[in-house]
């Protein structure tokens, strides 16, 4: 093969490879304007109570992208909204099963259950969440304050610890360690007001 009809072939396939690239870049770029326009139609129907208009509007962003999960965030907190928690706790379990590697997904779990006082599912959430971005800082102090609102004070300050690896001296990771640490006298003092009101019973 001489060398002139080499760079033929090389050339063509380099074109070829350009216009793939070029048809998925405007594939990419049309898919996020319709997204941004369904949004904005969603938020337009939520501002005149338009729940069925606004619902249709989530579902059309997320028939562009299953995994789009400020569509799935929008429906969950419209249907929060109007007190339907079983299906706003629905969406946030889709987000997760669309995209089940983002940790914001996961995130929004945890914020549906804690608002709940499902302390136990807002753990499993942001444990989840914890293992895909170990570096993230935000799980890990939400994970704080739910163990100390559990009671689970050494799991506390195991999350406390690796927080002082990643962000040393940040003003959430103080915060958390005196809300912790505050929560965790109060739990020892209550405990010793009953041993001493149990005290004298015994005796009796």
């Amino acid at each position: 093969m001489s060398r002139r009809v080499l760079r033929i072939i090389v050339g063509a396939l380099v074109l070829c490879a350009l216009g793939a690239a070029a048809v998925y870049a405007r594939r990419c770029s049309d898919r996020a304007t319709l997204k941004i326009a369904y949004m904005d139609a969603a938020a337009e129907a939520e501002g005149r109570g338009d729940w069925s208009a606004a619902a249709t509007a989530y579902r059309k962003a997320l028939a562009v992208d299953r995994r789009y999960l400020p569509a799935r965030t929008g429906l969950a907190e419209m249907y929060s909204q109007q007190g339907r928690e079983d299906l706003a706790l629905r969406e946030y379990r889709r987000g997760v099963a669309a995209d089940p590697r983002n940790p914001d997904a996961h995130v929004a779990v945890a914020h549906w259950c804690i608002e709940h006082h499902r302390y136990a599912g807002a753990a499993a959430a942001l444990k989840q969440a914890i293992r895909l971005a170990p570096r993230e800082t935000f799980p890990r102090v939400l994970l704080v304050h739910v163990c100390r609102w559990n009671g689970q004070f050494a799991q506390a300050r195991d999350q406390l610890a690796e927080l002082e690896k990643l962000s040393p001296g940040s003003p959430d990771l103080r915060r958390a360690r005196r809300a912790t640490e505050r929560q965790a006298q109060r739990a020892r003092n209550e405990a010793a007001s009953k041993r001493n009101q149990a005290q004298p019973t015994a005796a009796r």
